[in-house]
């Protein structure tokens, strides 16, 4: 295997046993909405991350457990299972587990001591910001559970989604790293600053949590004086993206296997109630995460893979007839379908062809780099990186004059300390 080729598998395979997989593990994620879970004893859920399988459920404490998906009596699915007075109950033959896999029945055995010598496999979660979080790695290396700053405002000034990636994780990373693409695949609803400035100077600062970059883009000012759009967007490892809009914005890129990943959305804002009504309808098609993108392109989890959604032998729906009328630059739906159409089409990850970056990838290539910088630091015995940042990523668009440094937009009302991380 050329070096290359050996990089790449490196940055890229999630199977169990990889160095990517063992590395990714030892960060909390977020698996699941809690609204998947509308009430106590309502139906499991099956959760793949990292090429693991689970199953999910809400107990009737309201407890969220998640176990591993076989049972450990005769391997029969969880995901069948019955919610039901304080667990999950295997439908085969009856055993009955609670949220920590401690067995709570066996109906067909009468000894009552054997249900003490068996366990199934659970791993612990949280419940915070609209979304379930789980960790999947060793039990006594489980980091501090981080605490992001959409926990503290109210449930009216959030929502969160998830969508799905027909892509490795770091390819859905990648197009919300890649600033110069925006004023290519989403001209239609791209701002005049982007349109008129389509090849962006790129810049990469260093943080304790990955990195911040700038893309810089030539303007001139109200009164018509040359300055400089600066347009900063952060990287927190493991995958996370905070881009600059209108609100705050978190994304996530959660490994499902090495070729799907969940992509989970967050927006909030701590002056704006964005979660209800018209302008959380309003956010949802600006993004193409509306009901046309969850249903008819195929972004929902429940959608994604049913018959005639985006996938390479439908060219992922394009509308020719629409992009030669004019109507449209790419002929998808806007944004995220746009941005998952074109990373699906570069294949699965054993067929990745050989890449010619340039200068505009700066920020991917410094991303490739961390994470296997990253998970050769795990396979060596060390503690990953970003466990516990000393400040929040920071994202911001601002405008500065052409000989300020665009690092002095990361003021520090901007970036708040990280001081409320609660343990695990």
């Amino acid at each position: 295997m050329s070096a290359a080729a050996a990089h790449h598998e490196l940055l890229t395979d999630v199977a169990v046993g990889k160095p990517m997989n063992q590395t990714l593990s030892r960060y909390w994620w977020p698996i699941a909405l809690s609204s998947d879970f509308p009430t106590p004893d309502s139906d499991p859920r099956r959760i793949t991350l990292l090429s693991r399988d689970f199953v999910a459920f809400r107990d009737t404490a309201g407890r969220i457990g998640l176990l591993d998906e076989r049972c450990c009596h005769r391997s029969a699915s969880l995901c069948l299972g019955r919610v039901q007075e304080g667990g999950i109950r295997c439908i085969y033959h009856g055993w009955k587990f609670d949220v920590e896999g401690r067995v709570l029945e066996i109906p067909t055995v009468k000894d009552p001591k054997v249900k003490d010598l068996r366990r199934q496999g659970s791993y612990p979660t949280r419940e915070a910001g609209g979304l379930i979080w789980a960790y999947i790695g060793p039990a006594e290396l489980a980091p501090a559970f981080p605490h992001h700053p959409f926990f503290d405002v109210p449930e009216s000034h959030r929502f969160a989604e998830i969508v799905v990636a027909s892509a490795n994780f770091t390819r859905t990373i990648e197009g919300v790293l890649d600033s110069s693409h925006v004023g290519i695949l989403h001209q239609d609803v791209a701002s005049p600053e982007i349109l008129n400035d389509l090849a962006p100077a790129i810049e990469v600062a260093d943080t304790d949590y990955g990195f911040c970059y700038a893309a810089l883009r030539q303007a001139v000012s109200a009164e018509g004086r040359p300055e400089i759009v600066a347009r900063i967007t952060a990287f927190a490892l493991p995958t996370a993206v905070y881009v600059n809009a209108s609100q705050k914005v978190l994304l996530i890129s959660v490994p499902v296997h090495s070729d799907r990943t969940h992509f989970v959305m967050i927006f909030w804002d701590p002056d704006k109630a964005l979660g209800v009504g018209e302008e959380r309808e309003r956010l949802r098609k600006f993004y193409g995460i509306d009901d046309a993108g969850m249903d008819y392109w195929g972004l929902g989890r429940d959608r994604h893979d049913l018959p005639g959604r985006p996938n390479r032998d439908n060219n992922y729906l394009q509308d020719r007839a629409a992009m030669r009328a004019g109507k449209t630059f790419s002929g998808m739906h806007r944004f995220i379908p746009e941005d998952f159409g074109v990373a699906a089409s570069m294949g699965p990850i054993a067929d990745q062809p050989r890449q010619n970056l340039v200068h505009s990838d700066i920020a991917i290539i410094k991303m490739r780099r961390l994470l296997a910088e990253n998970a050769k630091q795990v396979a060596a015995g060390n503690e990953p990186a970003g466990l516990r940042p000393a400040l929040y990523p920071a994202s911001i668009t601002g405008r500065i004059a052409t000989d300020q440094p665009w690092t002095t937009l990361l003021k520090e009302s901007f970036v708040a300390k990280n001081t409320a991380a609660s343990e695990a």
